[in-house]
């Protein structure tokens, strides 16, 4: 399927936009790409090729992003551009098509999620333009530079016609290579918070820390907490434990006896995705 993906339409966002995705975003330098998505369906139908013409459209998106952030574009489109024997061979099934057209975001790709009116195919011979649209997304996991390029896709048609209706699948490949890219994004981390609790069992003098480390927008917290323990301004003792896969830490300070006011301060190193934070909580030994 010969694809001109034109309009990576990457002028910046709405003050709307920006309150939603929560992060001041300066706009992505807009690119233009052509390139192939291989559609086997077509050959195998008797066709004698398998690419078809199309103009995608992702939309706007930020040159600026935060990892986990994600960012939606409501009015991404595609239109694919049927040849003669392409169109005749939708004819034999029906006069109208419908349906959707999905990709998942495998590999790195961007998702959409588009549906295709009912759109009438004409008498052969002829040509057939079928237009989608609907949401496509953004969403890096990793800091760093994310390459914003297209990736395969599922169109499940409906050809309704004299006879009824058939539901078709066709699934597209798209190019490995650079033809397929549409710009970069900058991805920095994203900020954490830690909650940190202390309490104290009199009877076995241990203190116990937690920790609960989120991030801001929804990637899972993993790596080092360091728990330090406080009696007033003076260090009592450290520890450093590691986040369990609920993004949780703890740690027991044994031997805790001496009249006073403690604390317990948890502190997130953060990791190649996500900033550190801290949190600290209280207790008295009486």
């Amino acid at each position: 399927m010969t694809v001109r993906s034109t309009h990576l339409k990457a002028v910046g966002v709405t003050s709307a936009a920006l309150l939603t995705i929560g992060v001041l975003a300066s706009p992505a330098a807009a690119v233009s790409r052509n390139f192939d998505y291989n559609c086997p369906a077509f050959a195998a139908a008797g066709t004698g090729e398998d690419t078809v013409n199309a103009d995608l459209d992702p939309g706007s998106f930020p040159a600026n992003m935060v990892a986990g952030q994600t960012v939606t574009n409501s009015g991404a489109t595609l239109d694919v551009n049927l040849d003669a024997a392409q169109e005749f061979l939708a004819s034999t099934f029906g006069n109208s098509v419908s349906g959707t057209v999905v990709a998942t975001g495998a590999n790195n790709t961007f998702p959409f999620h588009m549906v295709i009116p009912a759109t009438p195919i004409p008498t052969p011979p002829s040509t057939l333009k079928v237009h989608a649209a609907g949401p496509a997304k953004i969403r890096p996991l990793k800091a760093g530079t994310w390459t914003v390029k297209a990736g395969d896709m599922t169109a499940t048609l409906t050809v309704s016609g004299a006879g009824g209706a058939q539901t078709l699948p066709v699934e597209c490949t798209a190019p490995t290579d650079a033809s397929a890219t549409y710009g970069k994004i900058t991805v920095t981390k994203d900020k954490t918070t830690t909650v940190a609790t202390a309490a104290y069992s009199p009877k076995k003098d241990i203190a116990h820390g937690k920790a609960k480390v989120r991030s801001h927008f929804g990637l899972k917290a993993t790596g080092k907490v360091v728990f330090i323990l406080k009696k007033g301004t003076t260090r009592i003792a450290k520890a450093t434990t590691t986040l369990n896969k609920k993004g949780i830490a703890t740690h027991a300070f044994k031997r805790v006896k001496k009249h006073g006011k403690y604390s317990i301060t948890a502190k997130y190193l953060g990791n190649g995705n996500l900033k550190g934070s801290s949190g600290k909580d209280t207790f008295r030994v009486r």
